[in-house]
């Protein structure tokens, strides 16, 4: 096998089917809530949940949903779907929403809508479908997609809309049409304590919510401020920007990053960042995550969200300063540290911090995971990885490394569904198609890596 697999480190009530049916679908990834409509009955959706030929998902408002399907494809759902799970015929009905399709499979569903059957001849694209239309995306592969109007092949970097009636519009896809931004991960980070938030008051409570994964019932905690900025206001667009709702989430967010409070200017402002790093606008995060710092030099957060600003313009020596320079009590200040540490090649040093920490969150448990790779200590960074997917089901990055513990435990197909699995839950990270591009070259396959490479650059 080739030995191209490194260690790299950046951030960012199960119901069971009839035992002799194969299941068609499954679910891996679950943020905010789901129910699963099968037979008239209402079931709580989650993780490792198997699902029948014929139930119908509805995902909660925010929430997302990842699925695995029998035949290898993906698919993710956003907020406010609805979707049919395919059966023998292997259609899945997309009632309302948008789903996010990925698959490297050599068979496919066909998705139906109200408006247009597709039928898949490739790799990935995303589908939105409301009452008067239906929009494909196509990322990479191919599709045909067939209404009333006509038929519609569409091929990368093509998209459709397709309504009642009317012959479909083909239209060539902007350098921003190419992400699913709603399915950007934007983690939830930030130390309450730098908004004073009082231990019994609402954002208190929101915020507990938030940490069982009940982001609705967060919400309905919180006023919806449409001018002006209080804590409440940053918790929420915090909630909305993490749980899907990138645009109501960061018109939030940018309000209060100039307005209130320095403490409430710096929590917003770095937040801002954050999502502007994930979704790819490094200069507007350089911007922010200085900002942030000038209203409150000694925010956690300001420091956080500059220091992965700076660790993207490739400056880690500036990273590692503005970590050190300040509080070390933060727990994420701290995991931080320690990742950039085991950058510099300080892995006993990196180790030691982490394991010092007492309640780890799903950031620290990942790098420690990393680190206990970089120190040939497989088997309890598989434990790390493993806890850290099971605490934040939305990152890519545990996936990641359970991929690559997989991978040198020899086990490439098993390495191969994980890395899938970090693509579908972050379609924009570069490194983690990468790394998929490799796990199919390592097996000869070498007709699904390429695009898997091209996505990559």
């Amino acid at each position: 096998m080739k030995r191209i697999f490194g260690v790299v480190v950046s951030l960012l009530v199960v119901t069971a089917a009839h035992a002799d049916t194969p299941s068609p679908a499954k679910v891996f990834s679950l943020q905010g809530s789901a129910v699963v409509v099968r037979g008239g009955k209402e079931l709580p959706a989650s993780e490792a949940m198997a699902l029948e030929a014929g139930d119908e998902l509805r995902v909660g408002d925010p929430g997302r949903m990842a699925l695995e399907l029998a035949d290898g494809s993906y698919i993710r759902l956003a907020g406010g779907s609805h979707m049919t799970v395919p059966g023998e015929e292997k259609k899945v009905g997309l009632l309302q929403g948008a789903m996010h399709f990925f698959s490297h499979s050599e068979q496919h569903p066909t998705v139906v809508t109200e408006h247009v059957t597709a039928a898949i001849r490739g790799t990935e694209f995303s589908l939105t479908t409301t009452k008067s239309t239906t929009t494909i995306n196509m990322l990479s592969g191919a599709v045909q997609g067939a209404s009333e109007g006509g038929t519609a092949s569409l091929t990368a970097g093509q998209g459709a809309r397709f309504s009642r009636g009317k012959a479909p519009e083909v239209y060539a896809l902007l350098a921003s049409d190419r992400s699913v931004q709603w399915s950007a991960f934007i983690p939830f980070l930030g130390d309450p304590s730098e908004l004073n938030i009082k231990p019994h008051s609402k954002e208190a409570k929101a915020l507990a919510l938030v940490s069982q994964g009940k982001t609705k019932e967060a919400l309905a905690l919180l006023p919806h401020e449409r001018t002006g900025c209080s804590s409440a206001t940053i918790i929420r667009g915090r909630i909305l920007a993490s749980s899907g709702d990138v645009t109501q989430g960061s018109d939030a967010l940018a309000r209060c990053s100039t307005q209130g409070s320095p403490a409430e200017k710096a929590a917003a402002a770095s937040s801002l960042s954050l999502l502007k790093l994930t979704l790819g606008d490094g200069e507007k995060a350089r911007e922010l995550s200085n900002a942030a710092l000038g209203a409150s030099p000694g925010s956690a957060s300001a420091r956080f969200a500059r220091s992965l600003a700076l660790q993207e313009q490739g400056d880690l020596e500036g990273a590692l300063a503005i970590i050190e320079t300040g509080d070390q009590s933060d727990p994420t200040i701290v995991a931080r540290r320690a990742e950039l540490l085991f950058m510099f090649g300080r892995v006993p040093e990196a180790r030691t911090i982490l394991e010092g920490i007492s309640d780890r969150s799903w950031y620290a448990d990942t790098i420690l995971g990393f680190v206990l790779m970089g120190d040939r200590s497989f088997e309890e960074a598989e434990a790390a990885f493993t806890r850290a997917a099971a605490a934040e089901p939305g990152a890519g990055l545990p996936q990641v490394g359970l991929g690559i513990v997989e991978v040198n435990k020899g086990n490439l197909e098993s390495g191969r569904a994980h890395f899938e699995r970090a693509t579908v839950l972050e379609p924009s990270r570069s490194l983690y198609r990468s790394y998929l591009a490799k796990s199919y070259f390592e097996s000869d396959n070498y007709d699904p890596a390429e695009p898997e490479y091209e996505r990559a650059i």
